[in-house]
């Protein structure tokens, strides 16, 4: 959970190979901003299964999910 001081992890991912959005929990949020490399695989609605987490961009800024926070 956040404070009043962090900035909220981003929760809103799109797989750009079908163009559909998912959500992931604010704690797995958190924990890819940690360290992207702790989930190389994303599950996506969309297609109904993992996929490699290099294939998911975030909503909030197009950034690949995959690359660290800066």
């Amino acid at each position: 959970m956040t404070d009043g001081n962090e900035t909220p992890p981003r929760v809103d991912y799109t797989h750009q190979a079908c163009g559909t959005t998912n959500t992931m929990s604010r704690d797995t949020a958190a924990e890819m901003a940690a360290d992207p490399q702790s989930r190389p695989t994303l599950y996506c609605v969309g297609c109904g299964d993992a996929q490699p987490a290099a294939e998911f961009v975030w909503d909030a800024d197009g950034a690949s999910v995959s690359d660290a926070i800066a």
